[in-house]
């Protein structure tokens, strides 16, 4: 009706809390072969990328971020083709 009535299309979309960052962790892909988890992150790593998401990536040896965007994503990338 509200749409009808001002002649233009209107959404009602619900509010979306805020999100943290998301945690991409080494510890989350036990169980799997070295090489399948250093793949498995950059897929992580990616993907929030690709999403506008903040992220953090924790690995054995160090902790990068939370952060987003291309600078932090190859800087992710980085870390992980040096693993």
């Amino acid at each position: 009706k509200a749409s009808a009535r001002t002649e233009r299309l209107l959404v009602r979309e619900p509010a979306q809390p805020a999100a943290g960052p998301l945690d991409l962790r080494w510890d989350d892909t036990s169980g799997l072969p070295y090489e399948l988890r250093i793949s498995r992150l950059t897929r992580w790593v990616l993907d929030a990328t690709a999403s506008g998401r903040r992220f953090r990536m924790q690995l054995p040896a160090q902790s990068l971020g939370p952060d987003r965007g291309p600078e932090f994503r190859d800087r992710c990338l980085r870390v992980l083709a040096l693993l």
